[in-house]
């Protein structure tokens, strides 16, 4: 995508350098015809400078520093070309000639500044917001590692006890018992549960089981 815009702006330059000689070739003929007092003439010129001072915009604001030294090299062009009809002519008639490339030249030295630092800018602009990205992935993955920590025990990597809770908070709300059933949890070490179980105090059918199977892996681990 670069490679494709960077000859675009090359097109675009080459075709502004050749727009600009041919509209450059012609002034000088029609600079002649002044003396002669046709206003026609000065309002063509005047025309012209300003196509040719758009030109050398359009160099600058596609190519850069490119640009900005190809509009330097057309208007002092212009300036050589002016200063030697005043010396040849002996003419101040030629002077507009010579302050609108150096005016022309400014304004593009003012642009190529604006641009640079409207780039550093954006360049900073870009810096910090990759900055504050990575900050914010390193939050993302440091929370990450806390939620992780408090779910689980760092030497086993087993779940705790906070896990298990929750856990059946969301499954107790997802339940659908009968209408003669109910959901209750009630905290109890595993020993008051068994103990329970046997003196008959605990007779449902599936906390027995349940109960009885997590006492049986614990005396077999």
């Amino acid at each position: 995508m670069k490679e494709k815009n960077k000859g675009m702006h090359i097109a675009i330059l080459i075709i502004c350098i050749v727009l600009y000689l041919f509209i450059f070739m012609l002034m000088g003929p029609l600079r002649a015809m002044i003396p002669a007092i046709n206003p026609f003439v000065s309002q063509y010129i005047g025309v012209m400078s300003i196509v040719l001072v758009l030109i050398t915009t359009t160099m600058v604001t596609t190519n850069g520093k490119r640009g900005y030294i190809a509009s330097i090299v057309m208007c002092v062009l212009s300036v050589y070309s002016a200063v030697s009809a005043m010396i040849r002519d002996n003419s101040m008639g030629s002077l507009p000639g010579i302050i609108t490339p150096v005016v022309n030249m400014i304004t593009m030295t003012v642009i190529l500044t604006y641009i640079n630092t409207n780039q550093k800018q954006n360049q900073e602009l870009n810096e910090q917001y990759e900055q504050i990205m990575d900050k914010n992935r390193e939050m993302e993955e440091k929370d990450e590692a806390l939620r992780v920590y408090a779910y689980k025990d760092l030497l086993t990597g087993m779940y705790n006890l906070r896990h298990f809770r929750e856990q059946l908070e969301v499954e107790a709300g997802a339940a659908h018992p009968d209408d003669d059933e109910f959901v209750a949890a009630e905290w109890v070490e595993l020993d008051v549960l068994i103990d329970s179980i046997l003196d008959g105090r605990i007779e449902d059918s599936k906390t027995v089981i349940a109960a009885l199977l997590v006492d049986a892996i614990r005396h077999r681990v």
